[in-house]
Order: C-alpha cells, then structure tokens, then sequence
C-alpha cells in the first residue's frame, strides 16, 4: 500500500492553541499506517518550542529557517517590544532572506508530498502556485479579523483562493464565511479542533501542590496579547463583579505574552 504523504505548515511552534491542537492532529495522522507525516515549521525558535516532546517520533520535522541571525528579533518581539529601528531593520533585510528560503524550502517539500496543510494558513503566498492539494486551517473569527474593512476581505478572499479547501473551527465561523464570501462557499469546510478527552481526563485526577485547588476561583489561561486575547475586558468584568455583586472569588490568570507589562 502506497502511503499518503502529508505536509503540514506552520509559521511558528510554540505554546499556543493552535499549536497545541496541531500536536493532536499529529498524533492521531502518525498512527495511521497509510500516512507518512512531515512537519514544516517557518522559524528555529529552539526553547520556546514547548511541545515538541508531545509530536510523534515517526513525524518528520523540518526548520525551514535555522540561522540565529535571522530568527533572533523574532524570538525577541514574542515576549518584549524591540526598537524601533531593529524592527524596520529585520523586516527591510532579514525578512527577504527569510521568504526566500522559506519560499525554496516548501517547494521541495511539496515536490515530496501528496497533500500540503497550511495549519495556520500564513504560508498562502509560498503555496498558491504549487499545483497540489491544499488545505487551509483558520482560526479565528473571519469576520472579527476583517472588521468591515474592505481591503482586508479582498486579500482575505485571495488568501482563501489559494487552497482547495479551507477549514473553519466552528458553525458561527463558518455561517460568517459564507455570508462574507458566497462565491468561495463551496471551499469551506467545518471541522471542530481535536480535543483528547482521556488524556484530559486523566490530568484532571492528578493530585497537584498548588494551594489554589483548595478554595474555589476564577481561572483565564491564554497568551497575554491585547491585540488577540483582550484580558483588559476580562479584568474590567471582574471588577465590575466585585463591585456590583460582591463576588470575591480570586481571579487567576495564566499566562505570558508582549502586554504583560501593561
């Protein structure tokens, strides 16, 4: 039997939750006796790829830049505002240089794959010339990423039109979709992100040192980033439910990200 050779994309592999449903979709791919797995990642971020002790052995992974040189300002702006100047800097010099190799590396590995995955849908420009399958993986809210600018929905429909399939996370997602691009209905597809419920389970009946298991709380756990995950409206509920409904319960947050600080 002739197995299914499948390349995934992703930009970057760190400890998100795209990247964390990623794994799940590699574990259960691997296992599969007719596929062979390959992971492209776009950047080298060495440490801060917590996950990849969780991907299968039998995935091949491939860094499609390495070079410290070209990835260290993107490992630091993760974390910390850079300078101005560094930043016009990495992405006047080092961002072409980086396409490029990106661009060249995913090629070849097209040229090896039977399927191509773009799990976070950022490698649009280096696949829509490459005559294989593609599906496109998005998730987020089309319509809240657009947010009725015009501009954004003619490149967000160029995007879509690179792949041959794109997948929504939900069904609201996917009514937003069609009603933002009737032309390209036929393209979505929905498919829920894989949860492993016993290994969730399992976790959950470990016994933890945490003092905070034993009083009832409030818990948040995302990437700290105003532009995406908004916890400044998470905050101003909660002082709105200690003030007006005298709720005491202690908020936790979990987290690190660039508004850390803020």
């Amino acid at each position: 039997m002739k197995k299914k050779r499948i390349l995934f994309l992703l930009s970057r592999f760190l400890d998100g939750g795209i990247d964390s449903v990623l794994v799940e979709y590699l574990t259960y791919m691997a296992s599969q006796p007719q596929c062979e797995v390959t992971l492209a990642i776009g950047m080298n971020y060495d440490k801060l790829e917590v996950y990849s002790h969780r991907i299968p052995s039998n995935v091949r992974i491939v860094h499609l830049v390495n070079s410290s040189l070209l990835t260290k300002w993107r490992k630091k702006k993760l974390y910390s505002p850079i300078p101005f100047y560094i930043k016009a800097f990495d992405e006047a010099l080092l961002n072409p240089i980086r396409r490029y190799i990106i661009s060249r590396k995913i090629a070849q590995l097209a040229e090896q794959s039977d399927v191509i995955v773009d799990f976070d849908c950022c490698s649009h420009s280096f696949v829509k010339r490459i005559n294989k399958p593609k599906i496109g993986y998005f998730h987020f809210s089309i319509k809240q990423v657009l947010q009725e600018n015009e501009r954004k929905r003619q490149r967000m429909q160029q995007t879509i039109e690179c792949y041959n399939k794109f997948v929504i996370i939900s069904y609201a997602m996917l009514e937003e979709a069609k009603d933002l691009f009737p032309s390209l209905q036929n393209r979505f597809e929905m498919i829920y992100n894989g949860i492993n419920f016993h290994e969730l389970s399992q976790k959950a009946m470990e016994v933890t040192e945490n003092t905070l298991s034993d009083i009832p709380y409030i818990l948040t756990i995302s990437r700290l980033e105003e532009s995406q995950k908004d916890v400044s409206t998470l905050l101003q509920a909660y002082a709105l439910l200690r003030s007006k409904y005298n709720q005491k319960l202690p908020l936790v947050i979990i987290g690190k990200g660039k508004s850390e600080q803020q």
